[in-house]
């Protein structure tokens, strides 16, 4: 098996790409894994059909790019104040598609969007873990346009103080982030934006909602 964790020089990590890739070509089945830099977390190399049957994304364009693991992103504040950030290797989305997301089709501000059952609430959900494997929050994407998604994270219950894991916002919160984020963010664009949601626990946030790539709904997060 071949290492490539972090150390010696760009020269000496892509030989042992190379490596990978000549045993996968040798030895089928036609893939290799090495370790990443966090705790439980691994890269795969190796060939397989871009835009065919098992392929684990939409087809790419011919100018896509393949982009690696990215930072989460956090509310800094528990006021619900907006931080918006340059779109790290590939996390961000045009702000305009964001802004999207409400204008085509303005939700009802009395609406309710909730995460308690994201196999039928959410187009995509998971888990966003830290570097000891232990769970953060949970991610559910409820919206999205072209680039943008809409992202709640809830914090997760292991945490205490009465958290379920999941949560709601209202049609108005979903239009305030999608309008304000966008405007307020639109000079990072690509970007992204987070703020705290409504949802609280002894006073500390225990909901973030983000304005991300779509293909990146992971990097949201709460403490």
């Amino acid at each position: 098996m071949v290492s490539l964790l972090y150390g010696g020089d760009l020269r000496d990590r892509m030989l042992k790409i190379g490596e990978v890739i000549n045993q996968c070509i040798k030895n089928g089945p036609n893939k290799g894994w090495w370790n990443g830099p966090d705790y439980g977390q691994f890269y795969e190399a190796g060939f397989r059909p871009l835009n065919g049957e098992g392929s684990k994304h939409e087809a790419f364009s011919g100018d896509s790019t393949l982009n690696g693991p990215v930072a989460r992103i956090f509310p800094s504040r528990s006021d619900g104040t907006i931080d918006c950030a340059g779109g790290y290797r590939g996390s961000g989305a045009r702000m305009s598609d964001c802004r999207s997301i409400v204008q085509d089709q303005t939700p009802n501000e009395n609406a309710e969007f909730c995460t308690s059952s994201p196999d039928k609430a959410c187009i995509r959900h998971g888990k966003t873990l830290n570097a000891k494997g232990e769970v953060l929050s949970s991610w559910c994407v409820i919206k999205e346009y072209y680039s943008c998604a809409f992202v709640i994270a809830d914090k997760d219950p292991r945490f205490g103080g009465g958290l379920t894991g999941h949560s709601c916002i209202s049609g108005q919160n979903l239009v305030d982030m999608s309008i304000k984020g966008a405007e307020q963010c639109d000079r990072y664009s690509p970007g992204t934006a987070v703020a705290a949601g409504p949802v609280r626990s002894f006073g500390v946030p225990a909901q973030a909602l983000c304005l991300v790539s779509k293909d990146h709904p992971e990097v949201c997060a709460v403490h």
